[in-house]
C-alpha cells in the first residue's frame, strides 16, 4: 500500500519493507525514525520512545466502560507530550 500511495521522490519519504526481517532489526529501524505513528502495543511504544520526535497514537483506547478501561491508566502508557488523535 505504501509503495502505491507514496512517491518517495515527490514526498521526501523513504519506504522500508520490513516483512522479512528479525524483530531486532525492526526495532532498530523504528527507533531511527524522526517521528512515529503507533498502535497500542509495547513494540511500537518502545520504537517511538527510543526514536524521540513526535508521536501520534489512537486516543480512544481502551473503550470506555470496559474491563480494560477500569484497569488501564493512560498516563502510565502515553507520554504527556505525545499526541492522541
Amino acid at each position: 500500500w505504501s509503495r502505491e500511495n507514496f512517491d518517495p521522490h515527490g514526498n521526501a519519504c523513504e519506504i522500508a519493507d520490513l516483512s522479512k526481517r528479525d524483530a531486532i532489526v525492526d526495532l532498530c529501524v523504528l527507533s531511527s525514525c524522526n517521528h512515529s505513528i503507533i498502535t497500542v502495543g509495547t513494540f511500537g511504544w518502545w520504537g517511538a520512545y527510543l526514536a524521540g520526535g513526535r508521536v501520534v497514537y489512537y486516543k480512544d483506547y481502551p473503550l470506555r466502560h470496559t474491563f480494560l478501561s477500569r484497569h488501564f491508566a493512560k498516563r502510565d502508557f502515553f507520554l504527556p507530550h505525545w499526541v492522541g488523535l
